[in-house]
């Protein structure tokens, strides 16, 4: 038996994670471009309702009126 892991799976190399995807649109929120994940972090918390705007949009949350 061998003590090395099996790799079950693997991204493609040109493949993006989703966080990358939803740091470009909360961009348009006011989120700092070209960010790292601390910064997107940072932004998330001191900037609240920017944040949740930007989940209602990324996400295309269904609801009745609007995010804010």
């Amino acid at each position: 038996m061998s003590s090395a892991a099996e790799i079950l799976w693997r991204p493609r190399p040109d493949a993006r994670p989703r966080l990358h995807d939803f740091a470009l649109t909360a961009e348009t929120f006011g989120a700092p471009a070209g960010t790292d994940y601390d910064a997107l972090w940072a932004w998330s918390v001191d900037d609240l309702d920017a944040f949740w705007r930007a989940v209602w949009t990324f996400f295309d949350v269904p609801a009745d009126g609007s995010a804010g």
